[in-house]
Formats: structure tokens, C-alpha cells, sequence
């Protein structure tokens, strides 16, 4: 079966992330029957898709495939993992990390999200760090990069929507003199008229603007008041 056929009859079947969840999925079956083992054009056409899709139905479409093999080749590797940084559900993005882990090793995915995170822009830093809760290691050394890396980095920054997501995976390990939001709504609190701090959160992040409240309007307009002298 032809990978674009594949394609096809699983988003007509629609059982996505079955095999995250032990369920088979009979599409995937049926391409694993026919290919015991990924060829290399095979290899390039999911990383093409992973690469260049634009539908993330047919990314899921890889991670799942891939659950299904004990051996690729290595150079699928980064694709996955730069589309599990990119992925903004962090209950999700799991789907491209454990591919990942089980092909390559905990300690593999670790350094390389490690090697990301120091140049990456502060989007991925977040979804690096959003990426961490699924590592859970058997052995806490394989992620001891990556955590050091990202505790270095809370002493760099003062970025309350970037602290606040480091905070979740770290809190017993982060030491900072700013007041960090421990829940959503806490956040987007702190991050309200702050026009830097919403930038990030709801158009990087794409966090939904909750409604205000009068509430939230009187402290918005003393706020400006004050901003302004009026």
C-alpha cells in the first residue's frame, strides 16, 4: 500500500492515536503487514509530510505508523521531534515524543531537546519544556541535560508566561524573587494590559482571551488611569 493511500483510508477511518492508547488501528496494521520494514523512499515520504503538511491529521498519521516499528532510520528523528516542540496541546504532543523514545531512547530525545533549547526562540522554549512531563525516565540522569538546562535558564529570565510554564515540571526546583502564576487563570490575570506578555501567550501560544468580567474592566481602567494620570 502506498503511503498516500494509507493516508487517505486513515483519516476516512478516524481512529487516531490508537496505537498511543495499545488499540490497533487497521490501516496502520494492514501498512505494517505489507511493510515489515520502512524503505528509504518510504522514509522520506513521511518525513515530506511532517516537514511540508500543512493538515496535522496526516502528521498523526506518521507518529502512529511509527509506533508500529521497532527500527527506522535516524534521520526521521529530528522531524518528529521539531513537530512535538511545535504541537501547542501539551496533552498531545506526546504522539510524536514516544515514537521518539521508543525508537531512539529517553536519554537521545533528552539531549537532543537540549541541544534545541539553548538557540530556540521563546516559543519552542516553551514547547521544549511542555514536552518534558512525557519524557518520565526510569533513569533520572538520561534527562539531567535538559533539566539543567532549563533551571539555567529561569535565572536568565523574567518572562512570567515562559517562568510559568517551567514552574509546572520544576516548582520544587525553581528559585525566583517574581511571584510566578501557578494556575491558567492566574496567568492570564497577570498577563492582562501587559501588551509584551499577551503577544506571547495568546499569539504565539494561542491561548483563548478568557471574557472579562466588570470586574476585570475596573482594574483595567484604574490601571490605566494611573498609566496616565487621568
Amino acid at each position: 500500500m502506498k503511503i498516500e493511500k494509507a493516508i487517505e483510508e486513515y483519516l476516512e477511518l478516524g481512529d487516531f492515536f490508537n496505537p498511543d492508547y495499545e488499540q490497533e488501528n487497521k490501516i496502520l496494521s494492514e501498512f505494517k503487514k505489507n511493510s515489515p520494514e520502512l524503505n528509504q523512499f518510504q522514509i522520506d515520504k513521511l518525513i515530506d509530510v511532517l516537514e511540508n503538511e500543512i493538515d496535522l491529521n496526516k502528521k498523526f498519521f506518521v507518529a502512529d505508523l511509527l509506533y508500529l516499528y521497532d527500527r527506522v532510520d535516524e534521520k526521521i528523528f529530528e522531524p518528529l521531534i521539531n513537530v512535538a516542540i511545535d504541537y501547542q496541546d501539551p496533552s498531545f504532543n506526546r504522539i510524536f515524543l514516544r515514537p521518539c523514545m521508543q525508537l531512539f531512547g529517553v536519554k537521545k530525545v533528552s539531549e537532543k531537546l537540549k541541544e534545541k533549547f539553548i538557540n530556540a526562540s521563546l516559543k519552542d522554549k516553551i514547547g521544549i519544556s511542555q514536552l518534558v512531563y512525557w519524557l518520565r525516565p526510569k533513569n533520572k540522569e538520561d534527562v539531567q541535560v535538559l533539566e539543567t538546562e532549563i533551571i539555567n535558564r529561569v535565572n536568565e529570565t523574567d518572562n512570567l508566561v515562559e517562568l510559568y510554564f517551567y514552574n509546572l515540571n520544576y516548582s520544587n526546583k525553581i528559585k525566583s524573587k517574581k511571584r510566578i502564576p501557578t494556575s491558567a487563570n492566574e496567568l492570564m490575570n497577570v498577563v492582562n494590559g501587559n501588551s509584551e506578555l499577551e503577544y506571547v501567550l495568546y499569539d504565539q501560544l494561542k491561548w483563548k482571551r478568557k471574557r472579562l468580567t466588570k470586574k476585570d474592566y475596573n482594574s483595567l481602567w484604574k490601571r490605566v488611569k494611573a498609566k496616565f494620570s487621568l
